[in-house]
């Protein structure tokens, strides 16, 4: 009987605590970060060849050129802007060309939300984007974010302009300086001589928030202190898209050439050569709209007498320097003969 009973204990399974599993560490699950999609940046000086480039991937990648390029966005501006022709446009879609009257204003902003936008629909597609161009500005705001300085009103917009306007017709560049400095932006005496569009910017940025441009960051300028720090390899990751950047560039000679070809090229395939003809309303309105473009690039001081036909036959070579043959001594030696 005992016997049985020790039989009976020792077949009894030891059973295994809930305690005992549950201390048991599970591994956790391996997190696998997104991939982020691959865009192409193109950039380079005028002539070194971004286009041609943009044009041979766009046809062996499947890919959309976006124009990165402050002239090209605005239509009837086809000298000098080294726009695709029309052929080209219909072999590979391009984004971002003749999309504003030139009396329209366009900022590095508008340029961020139209270009990011354009990149996602490309993307959406299963297409390659490559962004091609070479304003400075749109693709470093492009590429790292825009500022998070507040957009103007329009009636701050329309208060700071007529606010400065009297000061640029004068050419009291000092005394607007001045101005904005005294509204509490001290770094204003730092803007280059005649940067009125900058300068009316200081202005806008203090009069809508209250605060000065320095006091918002600048997306840029961080991952700039992150590349010149030890932790400058991550800088990368903090970017919305895998970068693919190409910047072309060629000595300074062959750079010269092509420019002094492509503008001879452009004057004579101007439709109805009103380039080479400085007179009657067409070229008074070309004047008149580059006066409101060089202005936001800030050097229309020189251009202040350049409101129609004939003070603008006397300022041909300055005309030539709105174009990419800005240094361009066969286009000058067209120019300067107003046939």
């Amino acid at each position: 009987m005992r016997l049985a009973t020790e039989m009976g204990r020792r077949r009894t399974p030891i059973r295994t605590s809930s305690l005992s599993k549950s201390t048991t560490p599970t591994p956790s699950p391996t997190v696998v970060p997104k991939q982020k999609e691959k865009v192409i940046v193109i950039s380079g000086p005028t002539g070194a060849g971004k286009s041609r480039l943009a044009l041979d991937l766009a046809k062996r990648l499947d890919g959309e050129i976006i124009s990165a390029d402050s002239v090209q966005v605005y239509r009837g501006l086809d000298v000098g802007a080294a726009k695709p022709s029309l052929s080209d446009q219909r072999e590979v879609p391009h984004h971002l060309i003749n999309i504003l009257n030139p009396s329209e204003d366009y900022s590095a902003g508008q340029f961020f939300e139209d270009a990011r936008n354009a990149t996602d629909e490309v993307l959406i597609k299963g297409k390659v984007p490559l962004v091609v161009g070479g304003t400075g500005l749109y693709l470093r705001w492009f590429i790292y974010g825009k500022p998070e300085a507040p957009a103007a009103s329009v009636n701050v917009t329309s208060e700071v302009s007529s606010e400065l306007t009297h000061f640029q017709e004068k050419g009291q560049w000092d005394e607007a300086v001045e101005v904005v400095v005294s509204a509490g932006d001290p770094n204003a005496r730092e803007l280059p001589l005649n940067n009125w569009y900058r300068l009316r910017r200081r202005l806008e940025i203090i009069r809508s928030s209250g605060s000065p441009p320095s006091a918002f960051a600048v997306p840029y300028d961080s991952f700039k202190e992150q590349t010149n720090s030890e932790h400058g390899q991550s800088v990368a990751k903090d970017l919305d898209y895998d970068f693919l950047f190409f910047f072309l560039t060629c000595t300074r000679v062959d750079l010269y050439r092509a420019i002094d070809l492509r503008c001879e090229k452009m004057l004579m395939e101007a439709e109805g050569g009103f380039f080479l003809k400085p007179r009657g309303s067409s070229i008074s309105a070309f004047g008149r709209t580059r006066i409101r473009l060089r202005g936001r690039l800030g050097t229309d001081r020189q251009w202040s007498t350049c409101w129609n036909a004939e003070t603008m036959q006397g300022e041909s070579q300055q005309i030539a320097s709105l174009h990419s043959c800005m240094n361009s001594r066969k286009c000058q030696e067209i120019l300067q003969g107003g046939s």
